[in-house]
């Protein structure tokens, strides 16, 4: 399928970075900034906002994309095989978080309560991981939105990935944390609306659930594979679940982006925006993997290059044009989310547990 015209890409880019900048600007205005406001907010952030923004973070280009890959590759289960590790993760970090913020109330990082805990060199060892862990995170949002850009769009690799970059990176250095904070919670709703109102119309456009599932049933025979519509296939738990869990599953307990928020949130929240923030990103991703199912459906196995094309390329074979601007926005602002969250991470550890030491 040819590429949308290059400059609609370029339009989206201007568009999203404005608005970005623009939201950053008015938050800077608001708030009082220090080093510690920069990296943790006041300390007393409404659990709600952190909510919304640990769901924001999750819901990053991967979610919608691999989330349909999964499905596309592995048939029905996949849709909580990929769901299920990411609140989970949250659900075990909940526990952690509200006795971390017990014992170290004033930390910034995973190292605060790692040096409290375990002293200086274990200190160290955990935080050169997390900092591998932050860095590698941020990087993913820069190359795969380089790599959905440059394929949808036909735009250089390079200059959609320094776009991409010098975006988020920007709008974060305006007011940090709070950056973050606020531009998740608005991302991460634009996102919502903008798949409540694109699959269900997928959904229709394909005679309803009932039809698809019919078609998915068809494509199982033609292709023999009959664990497609098995929802607990056993090599999909061990091959794509177990696998899923042991990388998604410590996303929240080594992801120092959610240790700031642990300790950005206000006291009697804590537990309560972390568990609100992994299950509510939960059923963007069920929503996402079911586009696998259509993929099936529409007899697209074996036609892709790569699994992770499945959502664009039913968008492009069920929608008219302007649905893939819609999708490319939506995935920006998940891109975007996440690298701020990330990116914040990041520095939080370079700054409190390396030169601030």
């Amino acid at each position: 399928m040819s590429a949308l015209p290059v400059s609609w890409g370029w339009m989206i880019f201007i568009f999203t970075a404005i608005l970005m900048f623009l939201i950053s600007y008015v938050v800077y205005k608001k708030v009082k900034l220090d080093s510690s406001s920069f990296l943790v907010a006041s300390r007393g952030v409404p659990w709600p906002l952190v909510a919304s923004s640990i769901a924001a973070t999750e819901l990053w280009a991967g979610s919608l994309l691999a989330s349909a890959e999964g499905v596309f590759n592995w048939g029905i289960g996949g849709m909580w095989m990929y769901a299920l590790p990411t609140p989970l993760s949250f659900t075990i970090f909940a526990v952690i978080a509200h006795r971390t913020r017990y014992l170290a109330p004033n930390g910034t990082t995973i190292g605060s309560w790692v040096k409290t805990r375990f002293g200086s060199s274990t200190h160290i060892i955990f935080c050169l991981v997390a900092l591998y862990i932050m860095f590698v995170f941020t990087m993913f949002q820069v190359i795969g939105g380089a790599s959905l850009f440059s394929g949808m769009f036909g735009m250089s690799y390079t200059a959609a990935a320094l776009v991409i970059g010098a975006v988020f990176v920007g709008y974060y250095l305006v007011a940090g944390m709070w950056s973050s904070l606020v531009t998740g919670f608005i991302q991460y709703f634009i996102v919502v609306l903008i798949l409540v109102i694109m699959v269900p119309m997928i959904y229709a456009k394909m005679g309803g659930v009932g039809n698809i599932f019919q078609m998915v049933s068809e494509q199982a025979v033609v292709h023999e594979q009959g664990n497609w519509l098995n929802l607990f296939r056993a090599d999909g738990v061990i091959n794509y679940f177990l696998l899923t869990f042991g990388g998604w599953g410590v996303i929240a307990t080594m992801s120092n982006y959610a240790w700031q928020r642990a300790y950005a949130v206000e006291p009697k929240g804590v537990t309560k925006a972390m568990l609100f923030g992994g299950w509510s990103w939960m059923p963007m991703a069920l929503v996402s993997s079911s586009i696998g199912l259509c993929g099936i459906a529409l007899g697209m196995t074996g036609k892709l290059a790569v699994g992770t094309d499945v959502f664009p390329a039913v968008v492009r074979q069920l929608l008219p044009s302007g649905a893939s601007i819609w999708l490319a926005v939506a995935l920006l602002f998940a891109i975007y989310s996440t690298g701020t969250s990330y990116l914040g991470g990041f520095t939080a550890l370079l700054a409190s547990d390396f030169y601030e030491q």
